[in-house]
């Protein structure tokens, strides 16, 4: 089958599924029709036309000669459960290949989901690390958590008095910006918090500069 319409094919073998069943059925109403002139014959009963068009009807169907002898019906019948059985072989071997055709598709499918499903996954959650010069670390679970403490263990109204933004918004304010995206409001000031750890990291370490803070600003793997 040159189609590769896959509902397409499926009604292809449908068709070419009722084409044989119907060969058969016909094949085996044709013997009866045989079997019961044969018995009106026997019992030298006229056969009615509807019997004999009928008789005619599937033998032009079927395309086989009108044959009374025992012999020819024997084979008649034969050829009928020969393509019975023939019929039966093919179906078990589609069905054969369509189960194997199923199952690799499946397993192509599992294949793309579990890629999407690895290309998908989030990093890690990264922790931010920051050192003073008298020992204290501050390294919350949360980096925004540390990124806050920081600021506020080095000053909130100091930090706000620095030329520095972050994500187009003052690091620090008094008042809160309509256009920050994320802030952390401590102690009546609003600290921009809408940046990656290394973000964070980065402007720490300007701070430290700005301020010349020997400060020790690390990003850690979870």
């Amino acid at each position: 089958m040159a189609n590769t319409d896959p509902s397409e094919m499926i009604e292809e073998i449908r068709a070419w599924v009722d084409e044989r069943f119907l060969s058969l059925r016909l094949g085996v109403e044709y013997q009866e029709i045989v079997e019961i002139a044969d018995q009106l014959e026997r019992l030298q009963i006229p056969v009615s036309e509807d019997i004999k068009s009928k008789r005619a009807a599937l033998v032009e169907r079927l395309q086989i000669p009108v044959s009374e002898d025992i012999k020819s019906k024997r084979a008649a019948l034969e050829s009928s459960l020969d393509a019975l059985n023939e019929v039966e072989s093919q179906l078990t071997f589609l069905v054969k290949e369509l189960s194997s055709l199923a199952k690799d598709i499946n397993h192509r499918l599992r294949d793309i989901r579990s890629q999407k499903t690895a290309r998908g996954k989030k990093a890690p959650p990264k922790r931010l690390r920051v050192e003073f010069p008298d020992g204290t670390v501050v390294c919350e679970n949360k980096a925004t958590d540390t990124f806050v403490q920081v600021i506020q263990r080095i000053g909130l109204e100091r930090v706000s008095e620095l030329p520095l933004r972050l994500a187009g918004c003052p690091l620090v304010s008094a008042r809160k910006y309509e256009s920050a995206r994320a802030v952390r409001e401590l102690d009546g000031y609003f600290i921009a918090t809408h940046s990656s750890t290394e973000g964070k990291a980065t402007c720490i370490q300007q701070i430290a500069d700005i301020l010349q803070m020997d400060i020790s600003v690390s990003v850690i793997d979870e």
